[in-house]
C-alpha cells in the first residue's frame, strides 16, 4: 500500500480469505525485523482495525505525502455504499469514513486534496460529490453536480475549487458547494490534470500536449466565450528514439 514516511515499515494489505477474498485488512511490516503487526485506529491506539470489505476504486496523497486516501465501494443489504480509507503513514493509525451517498459505484471516480491538506473532494463521472474535512474526519458537504463526462475522470483542487478533466473538457466546481462554475475546453483528450501554483495556472495533460488556463481570471471573456487557452505545447518523450513506420 505504501511506506511510512520514516522508511522503517511498509503498509500492506492482508485479503480474506486467501482463496476467496471478500475483506481486507491492513497491517504494518517491520522492514529491519520482518515482524508483521496490525495497524490501529485513530481514536483507539488499543484496538487493531477491523476488517473491511469494498473494492478499491482510486487513490491521492496528500501534498506532503504522509496521508494516503483511498476511495471504496461495497454493496451492503442490496444497497451500494461508499467510504473512504485515511491511513496515516507519520503516526500509522487507519480510519474509515462514510460517504452519505455512493461515489464511483458505476463511473470513474477521482480524489483531490487541497494544499494545505486540509480538505478532500470525493467525485465521479455521473455528477456525485462530496466535501472532506480531512482534520476533523466528517463530510461536509455532498450533492450532484452536472456530469464532467462518460470518460475517464481526474481532479485536482487549488484549495476554493475543484477542477474535474473528462473526455475534452474541465469542469469548474465551487470548493465549498460543488455547484459548477465554469466549463473549459482542450483540443485533445485529457489525461491528467496539474497546478502550477507560482503563476496560478491549471495544466491540461493530453496526449503529446500540455494546455495551460489561468486560474484567476474570470470566466468568460466579454465577448461570452470560453477562456482561450495558452496555444498547446508539445511534448515529445525523450526516452523514445526516431522511428519509421513500416507499414
Amino acid at each position: 500500500e505504501a511506506f511510512s514516511t520514516d522508511g522503517d515499515s511498509l503498509f500492506v494489505l492482508g485479503f480474506t480469505p486467501a482463496e476467496n477474498p471478500t475483506e481486507y485488512q491492513v497491517n504494518k511490516l517491520d522492514l529491519a525485523t520482518g515482524e508483521i503487526d496490525g495497524v490501529y485506529g485513530q481514536d483507539s491506539p488499543d484496538e487493531r482495525q477491523e476488517r473491511m470489505g469494498g473494492t478499491a476504486r482510486t487513490q491521492v496523497w496528500d501534498a506532503e505525502g504522509g496521508v494516503v486516501y483511498t476511495l471504496y465501494s461495497q454493496e451492503v443489504d442490496g444497497r451500494p455504499t461508499s467510504f473512504i480509507h485515511v491511513l496515516d503513514l507519520d503516526e500509522g493509525w487507519a480510519f474509515c469514513l462514510d460517504l452519505p451517498r455512493a461515489i464511483g459505484w458505476s463511473s470513474p471516480a477521482a480524489l483531490a486534496v487541497s494544499p494545505d491538506g486540509s480538505r478532500l473532494w470525493a467525485s465521479d463521472a455521473v455528477g456525485h460529490g462530496a466535501v472532506v474535512d480531512t482534520e476533523a474526519l466528517e463530510v461536509l458537504d455532498a450533492g450532484r453536480f452536472p456530469s464532467p463526462g462518460p470518460y475517464g475522470l481526474s481532479a485536482i483542487s487549488d484549495g476554493d475549487r475543484l477542477y474535474l478533466g473528462s473526455g475534452d473538457r474541465i469542469t469548474v466546481l465551487d470548493g465549498d458547494d460543488l455547484s459548477r462554475v465554469a466549463r473549459w475546453r482542450t483540443t485533445r483528450p485529457i489525461i491528467a490534470l496539474r497546478l502550477h501554483p507560482a503563476d496560478e495556472r491549471l495544466v491540461a495533460v493530453t496526449d503529446g500536449q500540455l494546455t495551460t488556463f489561468p486560474l484567476r481570471s474570470p470566466e468568460r471573456d466579454p465577448a461570452g466565450r470560453d477562456l482561450p487557452f495558452t496555444q498547446p505545447i508539445v511534448v515529445t518523450d525523450p526516452t523514445l528514439v526516431d522511428a519509421e513506420c513500416a507499414c
